[in-house]
């Protein structure tokens, strides 16, 4: 295996390769996600890397793309209640199946800190849904920590 991870916008790759984290998220909260369909996120990552401020990284194995991220940097401004500070916000991270827990993932976060430190951004955040706890465990293993707690109170 011979992994390498290149700055892409093809966003034909990139929905392909968004069908794992789809499904994923549609397994576990059905409620909240839909299906993959590849026109529709076709069309919404075609839509979220037209911005300036968007990245994303492809992951090969050979020629093979078998992961991805997005993320964004965003420079949050200075108003009566905090500080400023300049973040990369990670939106999105898949590796098909087959290569899950062979380091690619990993790769494709040190492709986020590496831009992170060249925008000199103070610090990488993403979301996780709680059931994704293979998520939680990669992040956690990167060294993130919680920051916030988004909460719901459903059935009003």
């Amino acid at each position: 295996m011979s992994i390498t991870v290149v700055e892409s916008k093809d966003v034909n790759i990139i929905t392909m390769l968004n069908e794992t984290v789809q499904n994923l998220h549609y397994e576990k909260y059905p409620e909240y996600f839909k299906a993959y369909n590849y026109e529709n996120i076709r069309k919404a990552i075609e839509e979220l890397l037209a911005q300036d401020n968007w990245y994303s990284y492809i992951a090969y194995d050979d020629k093979m793309p078998v992961g991805y991220i997005i993320f964004y940097v965003k420079e949050y401004k200075e108003n009566p209640f905090r500080y400023s500070y300049k973040g990369i916000h990670i939106d999105q991270l898949s590796v098909i199946k087959e290569y899950q827990k062979g380091g690619i993932g990993s790769l494709l976060m040190k492709k986020a800190e590496d831009k992170g430190k060249a925008e000199k951004v103070s610090q990488l955040e993403l979301t996780y849904w709680e059931k994704n706890t293979e998520a939680k465990d990669f992040y956690r293993k990167k060294g993130f920590k919680e920051g916030m707690h988004f909460v719901i109170k459903q059935k009003i």
